[in-house]
């Protein structure tokens, strides 16, 4: 079990690399299958729309829409130190390692 937790956060370690690393430095078009990017994107839009939909202004309306580009971008960010720091932390639990400083031992 422990194995499994160390392959699995590497492999999601190297995951969120990739994506981060291909959405944000590469220039062309990424055609891989599997990209976390479009998925939380396609998720925030739903989530965007749907709360969207509940305001009836116009004007408070647009307001919204304007603020969800940037913070869909803040929120994209925490989304992968998120998936870092689950990745990190399922290397760590699977090798046993402690949580304790050198010295206090």
């Amino acid at each position: 079990m422990r194995l499994l937790a160390v392959i699995f956060g590497i492999a999601l370690i190297v995951l969120v690399a990739l994506d981060a690393f291909e959405t944000i430095v590469l220039p062309r078009r990424v055609t891989r299958r599997i990209r976390l990017t479009r998925l939380f994107y396609r998720v925030f839009q739903f989530g965007s729309t749907s709360l969207g939909r509940l305001i009836r202004s116009s004007a408070r309306r647009d307001a919204f829409r304007g603020y969800m580009g940037p913070l869909s971008l803040l929120a994209l960010l925490l989304f992968w130190a998120v998936l870092f720091v689950v990745g990190f932390g399922l290397i760590m639990w699977g090798l046993a390692l402690p949580l304790t400083p050198l010295s206090s031992r």
